[in-house]
């Protein structure tokens, strides 16, 4: 059997504790040993001067553009710079003594005794690079090894903690906590210049003070100019300090002849590779949402360019080829639309479109625009008068926001901040207007996503922490040497994955200077960024491909960055594109001109699959061939379930509701029932999903196809959208998705079961199948759909697997129109249907009842999964938001009940907003906590922060609900509401109930489109209006800088855990059992749900409960009997919300536990003593089984072990 049990499992480690300063996975990576170039096992280095052309090979000059000045910049460049203009290139080489300059004075202890102690000064300069720490470190070690009395200095605060003399000397155990760890936050880092003559003197003083030998400024084009200019005004003062700089952005954009990549780009490209991969299998399940993908590169799209060749979407968008064409904005929106209106005639409404934030500057109409604007604000207050008419006539057509957002404060480079122009949603919503124009006669639904900072701060990639740490040493060997006006560089890198093999060398800042306009002075000094050249390899080869991409889907997913790989895996920015046919093999090439196989739709993607190994990642592989810890009892052939005592466990109370709103399902006879050896039944079983897949469900597709074909049974599915037909012909593929993402082989059928028998659904004239297993879904939705089968004298049996355990996903409506049609019956009792792998004689009631409760919660499948990824993410902004300092990152997460409180155990955030603790509370109330919050942080003198909510808030939220709930009945009229509701309503800004009228204005659009409210938006809008006021009132001191993160469905795609791959094979494996048994006699529906979840594998024990029962038991309540009369007498639906005719019980076991987990003690804790932990990446082992690298517990399930 596909689940054979491997060895037993070691223990899983435990959760970090509230006051851990680290993740064991922090501890972990700190031990991991960066390799250096063969140059630095020599005891001592020359810097040897060369000619820079015998630094290059053949690589640099097919991946790199060649520069040059004319004479008349190279004449003002010299004028500017005299004294470093002529500066060499320098090669590291091995050497028997220290450098002249070194070895005079040098004092005992050194190395052979023969060279002086070094002092040096270190520098964070820009936004956050993954493997800065690691240069500092190299930088350290280095010098530490010339000499055991050398001293290594970090200014806080980037540049300008140089001219104000902020630093702090970095000892041995401070070095050691950062090595191999991301962001900047070790001393921070800044976005100020070094420009005028005073701060350049001042500058001079705290070096001549500290007595530094040099200077070592990590940053990318314009901090590594800063420091050509400052190493300029240090030796035309005779200053003893040499300056050396790092190249560093994660945008790729230092880069050149020299300069083979910067840092930071690949663990970047890594980070949101997986984040896009988890995207595209949403998508592939989902099936009719398009994925607008914005990610980082103000003004490269090289991060871009990198991650749709690891990808492969449907569309990417490069600025460069939009400058070059000359391409309009309308332009670039038919595009969009064509790419629609093709992809729809193929049967597919969905696909996935990738841009850099950068686009709009590149876009020649809006450049103009911007570059005036820039102009304008450069000279003071913005006018639009002042604008041409034809910039006036461009600003006026873009939306509202984005009007806005182009004007929003200019970054310290005068320029427009383009991470905060939503460029994404811009295309989406003129995408929409355009295919509207066109007629477009199918549904076209579109989300966006922004991959930002989550992917700057993370753990540095092998590659990233590797180069950086050579790079360290690099700096610090030019400086021992003399050297001053360089940048450290590595070369060799794209030519060969030997770190030994790889040359340190020293590249004249001033070799890669240009002139340029800022602020509106023309020739400024800058070191020219690099762009995507369009006639270079790199984007040829995508040119080559992107055509195929358009109308196939094959997606690639890279999965998250594995840190235990033995190999550097370089960003092909660096080495070179992929050979074509890894890009687009010829099978697919062949699809591609195919309109018979084209019009195959989305089951052409895995036909392809199963031809071509490399449209998988080594991960996914991986993944597939790894085997499933599951119990050995449910891996066994033949075994059913069968009949043993009675177990009584509804209160008599609960009886009458069951009756009431299930009238046909409500009188079942439960049993306890046992697993053993018996007679399986050849029925014919279907499988359909219903709502968003979760981390796992493939295994449970894969455990109930065994199950039904070991019976002699017959699999059903949704394979066209449109009806159940046997899945017989494609068991080699649903093997294929083993251990994989989402749910991408059925897709989504439809999102709530009503919809299955609702006109033109697959069930709506007859039931062909004997049972029907609901993928997901509701509990309460289910047994509506059981309720709707055994009305019209059906014989299919429903089965729920993995459904949402409360009724806060129901729709209201819905519930109350069948509360219009109770029928009055006589009360019996009503019993629940279990089963164990323990002795049935030792069942606990309560532990049943609970566990059916948390199937939102802990319990629930891709729950492990779904909140490690977003620790990840969390951890990396953490790590963002101190490295900065200056920002408030409001973060929100998924995977549940308590899932906010399950990462904020793993992450430690300063603030949390539990939805069980905020259910009462109004928008206003909250927005007022955090508030109060931030004044208390800002009051310490930190302005930055991070705070944490889960995705369920709204759903959750009484007041909020109350709102949404009328707007979808009366049809969005704002001016109906009264009393609470239009209170809370009012309490809104102005845009946010806009928007609320806009997604509520339908019948039935809540909750199904409550995910499409901007919450979190919402609140920290409010939060900034409450800090405004209160520092208008001089109440409030500091800034408040909010930026928001939504990481809910970048992490609901992810490659499941070990545990989720386990839990989902189990649940598959019970539900068959359970579809094949003759207990569904006696059974009108089941819920399949896991008690005794824990993260001991072997220990988890499933549960099967009549839906009815299940529904009752998770938390519907109807109102006293007086109301449900009154409401249901009325005959009105509005009637009855007025009557409160029904209730919503929200607690569940998660929550409960998430309250008492983080208290207002810990949560305390969190708010001021930033110690934030960073979880890393999900790792997996090669090793078989459920003892993965990760077998780390989460929160919840470790209290229960």
């Amino acid at each position: 059997m596909t689940g054979a049990a491997p060895p037993a499992a070691s223990d899983p480690v435990r959760p970090p504790s509230p006051t851990a300063s680290a993740s064991d996975k922090q501890l972990a990576r700190r031990s991991f040993i960066p390799r250096l170039p063969r140059v630095f096992s020599s005891p001592f280095l020359k810097a040897v001067e060369v000619d820079g052309e015998s630094l290059l090979n053949k690589q640099d000059k097919e991946m790199s553009s060649p520069f040059s000045l004319n004479s008349t910049d190279a004449a003002i460049l010299r004028s500017l710079f005299p004294h470093t203009i002529d500066t060499a290139f320098v090669r590291l080489e091995p050497s028997d003594s220290a450098p002249a300059a070194a070895a005079a004075g040098a004092a005992a202890g050194g190395v052979k005794g023969s060279s002086k102690p070094l002092r040096i000064g270190v520098v964070l300069s820009g936004g956050q690079a993954a493997g800065g720490h690691n240069v500092i470190c190299g930088v350290y070690d280095f010098i530490v090894r010339i000499h055991p009395d050398s001293a290594l200095y970090g200014f806080l605060g980037g540049p300008h903690g140089v001219y104000s003399g902020e630093y702090k000397l970095l000892t041995k155990d401070i070095i050691d906590t950062y090595r191999n760890m991301g962001g900047f936050d070790m001393i921070k880092s800044g976005r100020h210049k070094i420009e005028t003559d005073e701060q350049k003197q001042a500058s001079l003083e705290v070096c001549k003070k500290l007595n530094l030998d040099g200077l070592v400024v990590i940053g990318g084009d314009d901090s590594n100019t800063n420091a050509a200019i400052l190493a300029e005004y240090f030796q035309a003062h005779g200053s003893s300090t040499r300056v050396i700089g790092c190249p560093k952005t994660i945008d790729g954009d230092l880069k050149n002849f020299f300069v083979e990549i910067s840092f930071g780009f690949d663990t970047a490209c890594r980070t949101y590779s997986c984040s896009i991969g988890n995207l595209m299998m949403q998508t592939l399940t989902q099936r009719d949402v398009y994925q607008f993908v914005r990610l980082m590169g103000r003004s490269a799209s090289l991060l871009t360019l990198e991650c749709s060749l690891r990808c492969h979407p449907n569309m990417t968008f490069v600025g460069e080829e939009v400058q070059a064409k000359k391409q309009s904005l309308k332009e670039l929106v038919a595009m969009t639309a064509d790419l629609v209106e093709t992809r729809a005639k193929l049967g597919k409404l969905y696909g996935v479109i990738l841009l850099p934030e950068g686009l709009i500057e590149f876009i020649p109409e809006v450049g103009v625009l911007i570059q005036e604007i820039n102009s304008i604000v450069a000279a003071g207050e913005f006018d639009k008068k002042k604008l041409t008419a034809a910039s006036r006539e461009v600003l006026e057509m873009l939306p509202a926001h984005t009007q806005q957002q182009l004007l929003l404060d200019r970054d310290p480079h005068g320029n427009v901040q383009v991470a905060l122009i939503h460029t994404e949603q811009l295309l989406l919503e003129l995408t929409t207007e355009e295919l509207k124009r066109r007629g477009f006669q199918h549904p076209f639904n579109g989300r966006c996503t922004y991959l930002g900072y989550e992917g700057r701060s993370g753990f540095p990639s092998s590659f990233d922490a590797t180069y950086c740490y050579a790079l360290g040493n690099v700096a610090g060997a030019l400086i021992h040497n003399g050297v001053t006006s360089c940048m450290a560089v590595l070369k060799g890198m794209s030519c060969s994955s030997e770190v030994e093999e790889w040359v340190p060398a020293g590249v004249p800042l001033t070799r890669m200077m240009n002139l340029e306009s800022r602020k509106g002075k023309d020739n400024v000094p800058v070191i020219k960024k690099f762009l995507v050249d369009i006639d270079r390899p790199l984007f040829k080869a995508f040119q080559q491909v992107r055509e195929a991409w358009k109308v196939l889907d094959l997606y690639l997913v890279p999965g998250p960055m594995q840190l235990s790989s033995s190999q550097l895996e370089k960003p092909y920015t660096l080495t070179g594109p992929p050979p074509m046919e890894v890009l687009l093999p010829a099978a697919a090439a062949a699809a591609a001109s195919s309109q018979q196989q084209l019009q195959k739709g989305c089951r052409l993607y895995f036909e392809l699959l199963q031809q071509l190994q490399q449209l998988r990642s080594p991960l996914q592989q991986q993944r597939e061939a790894a085997a499933i810890e599951a119990p050995q009892q449910l891996q066994q052939q033949g075994v059913v379930l069968q009949q043993g005592p009675v177990v009584e466990i509804s209160a008599a109370e609960k009886v009458q509701q069951l009756q009431q709103m299930f009238p046909k399902s409500a009188n079942a006879k439960g049993f306890c029932c046992q697993l053993g050896k018996g007679n399986p039944k050849k029925n014919k079983v279907g499988i359909v999903l219903v709502g968003e897949a979760a981390p796992g469900m493939a295994n449970v597709l894969l455990g109930v196809m065994e199950k039904v074909k070991a019976a002699g049974g017959e699999l059903f599915g949704v394979l066209d959208g449109k009806k159940l037909i046997s899945l017989s012909s494609i068991e080699n593929e649903i093997k294929m998705q083993k251990n994989l993402n989402a749910f991408p082989l059925l897709g989504r059928t439809v999102l709530d079961e009503m919809q299955l028998v609702a006109p033109g659904g697959i069930l709506n004239n007859n039931c062909p199948v004997d049972v029907l297993i609901i993928l997901g879904g509701t509990l309460a939705g289910s047994a509506a759909l059981s309720e709707w089968i055994s009305e019209k004298g059906e014989k299919c049996k429903v089965i729920n697997v993995g459904g949402a355990s409360d009724f806060c996903m129901q729709d209201p409506c819905l519930l109350l129109q069948q509360l219009e049609q109770v029928q009055q019956q006589q009360q019996q009792r009503q019993q629940m249907v279990c089963f164990t792998n323990t002795n049935t004689n030792n069942f606990n009631v309560a532990k049943a009842q609970t566990s059916l409760r948390d199937a939102s919660g802990a319990a629930g499948l891709g729950f492990d999964t779904q909140t490690k990824a977003a620790a990840e993410l969390v951890g990396n902004l953490m790590t963002d938001s101190n490295s900065a300092a200056k920002y408030f990152y409001f973060c929100l997460v998924g995977g549940g009940r308590g899932a906010e409180a399950e990462v904020a155990m793993q992450t430690h955030p300063n603030i949390v907003i539990l939805s069980a603790l905020s259910a009462n509370l109004t928008p206003m109330e909250v927005a007022k906590k955090i508030a109060e919050d931030v004044a208390a942080r800002t009051a310490k003198g930190k302005n930055f922060g991070v705070l944490l909510m889960n995705e369920d808030f709204f759903i959750t939220n009484k007041p909020l609900r109350a709102v949404a709930a009328a707007l979808s009945m009366n049809g969005g009229n704002a001016a109906a509401l009264s009393g609470e509701e239009a209170a809370v309503f009012k309490s809104l800004p102005q845009t946010y109930q806009e928007n609320l009228i806009e997604i509520f204005k339908t019948k039935g659009s809540f909750p199904k489109k409550a995910a499409s409210f901007p919450i979190l938006n919402c609140l920290a809008a409010m939060v900034g209006d409450l800090v405004k006021s209160e520092k208008a009132a001089g109440r409030f001191k500091g800034s408040f800088s909010p930026i928001c993160f939504n990481l809910c469905e970048q992490v609901r795609g992810s490659i499941p855990s070990a545990y989720d791959c386990s839990l989902g094979y189990t649940m598959g494996l019970a539900s068959g059992s359970l579809a094949v048994s003759d207990l569904l006699h006696s059974l009108p529906s089941a819920a399949v749900v896991i008690t005794e979840s824990v993260f001991s594998v072997s220990s988890i024990s499933p549960l099967v409960v009549p839906l009815s029962c299940a529904a009752i038991a998770c938390g519907l309540a109807l109102k006293p009997k007086d109301a449900a009369a009154a409401a249901a007498a009325s005959g009105s639906v509005a009637a009855a919300v007025a009557a409160g005719a029904f209730d919503v019980h929200l607690e569940t076991p998660t929550q409960a536990a998430a309250a008492a987990a983080v208290s207002s003690k810990v949560q305390q804790q969190f708010l001021l003593q930033d110690k934030y932990l960073n979880s890393g990446p999900l790792q997996f082992s090669q090793q078989q089984g459920a003892a993965e690298a990760d077998r780390r517990c989460s929160y919840f399930l470790s209290a229960r072990e």
